[in-house]
């Protein structure tokens, strides 16, 4: 399967790092920021700092919630063998109901969603989800074949993760999990945070 990475995109559009500075700078002044991300956009976060020029404060920290990066050898080990299972399930599953009402129902009752506290199932309904251009029903806000290249796509993992590396101790990263993970064994995510290899959050 052909998969897609932020630097691919990046790619695709002239001049990137000055498009993704300019986010920082309005009428000549800079404005720091704290980034928050969860999954594929704490990768995004991090890759796009490879723009910056960190001898200026642009970020002053970043919360990378359930982040996808990792290692190679851990992403072989661990991820890989159902990676293009995880693609697969969800190119195939629904993505649009006739209402918010309907998607909540359908959500709660199948896995990873009926595992979640209620709270965030909410949220997701609430944020996550948005009208079709017709009007009628509601969708994914994320198209789901765009969550489906992700699970594949080492290129922006390893990316990730070594832009991890570069930073952490410039800027202070933050990376939560939640108590409850599907995906990820607790070793995978003490990966990310591996102080012999040059990794550490704070």
């Amino acid at each position: 399967m052909e998969s897609m990475s932020l630097e691919w995109l990046l790619g695709s559009i002239p001049n990137p790092g000055l498009i993704w500075r300019a986010s920082f700078n309005f009428g000549g002044e800079i404005f720091p920021r704290l980034v928050v991300g969860h999954s594929a956009g704490s990768a995004a976060g991090v890759i796009a700092t490879k723009h910056l020029d960190l001898s200026v404060v642009y970020i002053v920290g970043m919360i990378l919630t359930a982040p996808a990066m990792l290692a190679p050898d851990i992403y072989h080990r661990y991820l890989e063998p159902t990676a293009f299972k995880l693609s697969e399930a969800a190119r195939r599953r629904p993505d649009t109901w006739a209402s918010r009402e309907e998607a909540h129902r359908w959500l709660q009752s199948r896995f990873p969603w009926n595992l979640w506290d209620e709270r965030v199932l909410r949220l997701l309904v609430t944020h996550g989800l948005t009208v079709t251009p017709s009007n009628i029903n509601v969708t994914l806000k994320c198209p789901k074949h765009q969550e489906s290249v992700s699970f594949p796509d080492t290129i922006s993992q390893f990316s990730a993760i070594e832009q991890f590396q570069k930073i952490c101790r410039l800027i202070p990263l933050h990376v939560v999990w939640g108590t409850k993970d599907h995906l990820l064994p607790e070793v995978v995510q003490g990966s990310i945070s591996d102080e012999p290899q040059g990794r550490v959050a704070r």
